[in-house]
């Protein structure tokens, strides 16, 4: 209940469990969206293959798989962008208006809570520049051959930034709070990393799926710390064997993302494969219906040629 929340209701509720649930939620959301594609394109990539088309190539963002050119599809293939660019900004205004817009208290000085709300705008306010940048490219603001690769390195660089304060958002804290939180900071340097990889190795798919997991693990943290930290069953931060025990629930994420992923491929897989045998079965009886009427015409026609010649004499 809302009523065991210690301190102030609204401090405790939108600036700690909310304010961890909700970016938790869209990064889940995004993770999976984007496993989807990833496995759909590396299923499709291997189906091709054997017709020589060409491999798995790594995006920034997915939009709709539909082949109508209206201009409402048109708006829906930069579906992702424009969401991207909207949630954040939300954020970003959320975080500033819970500061008051200000950084400093009645005397001055700097509020610490402020200083924390202006901290996750400034996070949220990179991805938005990363969305502007992937529409730019969509509609050839940005020339593709020159900037081919910038959409990769703008999301290296949201990451990067959100992986920078966080580190920097520490001080002060307790060992079971610390622990949470670094796990979360070197997330974000690790997808940065792999989103500057994926740039130069656009070809690698084993890239983008460890990308998507890398997002859905670190919203399925952020859940966890908001439990964890902020929830009615709260884990006592003066525990040194909760803080010890942090890390071990991390492991048990790890482990059933890489279930999931794992899952996910090979059920794609046999889908595909399914569908594949499906396809050369359906040509296989439509040849044979083929190669059947081919030889009644051929049949009839001999028949036909032999009446014929008897009947002229």
């Amino acid at each position: 209940m809302i009523t065991a929340y210690p301190g102030n209701l609204d401090d405790t509720l939108f600036g700690n469990v909310t304010g961890h649930l909700v970016p938790g939620t869209m990064f889940i959301l995004t993770g999976i969206w984007w496993l989807y594609h990833v496995v759909f394109d590396v299923v499709t990539a291997q189906s091709k293959r054997l017709g020589g088309t060409r491999p798995y190539i790594s995006r920034v963002w997915y939009g709709p798989r539909i082949a109508d050119r209206s201009r409402c599809a048109q708006f829906k293939t930069i579906l992702e962008p424009v969401v991207k660019i909207c949630l954040s900004l939300i954020g970003s205004l959320m975080e500033l208006t819970g500061a008051h817009w200000t950084l400093f208290n009645e005397e001055g000085e700097f509020e610490h809570e402020s200083i924390n709300n202006f901290s996750h705008a400034t996070m949220f306010s990179f991805f938005i520049l990363s969305g502007a940048v992937d529409i730019m490219q969509h509609y050839g603001i940005l020339d593709g051959r020159t900037f081919s690769k910038i959409g990769h390195l703008m999301m290296a660089l949201a990451f990067f930034i959100e992986g920078l304060l966080f580190y920097f958002h520490l001080d002060g804290r307790s060992a079971l709070d610390s622990h949470a939180h670094s796990i979360i900071y070197s997330l974000c340097f690790a997808t940065s990393i792999t989103y500057v990889a994926e740039s130069i190795w656009m070809e690698c798919a084993l890239l983008g799926l460890f990308r998507c997991f890398l997002v859905i693990l670190q919203g399925s943290w952020f859940y966890q710390i908001a439990f964890m930290l902020y929830g009615p069953s709260k884990w006592s931060e003066k525990s040194h064997a909760a803080a010890m025990f942090a890390p071990i629930v991390f492991a048990w994420h790890c482990l059933a993302l890489v279930v999931l992923c794992i899952a996910s491929l090979v059920l794609a897989g046999r889908c595909n494969r399914s569908q594949r045998y499906c396809r050369s079965d359906c040509e296989a009886i439509s040849m044979e219906h083929l190669l059947g009427n081919d030889d009644e015409d051929h049949v009839h026609t001999k028949n036909g040629l032999h009446s014929n010649s008897a009947a002229s004499f």
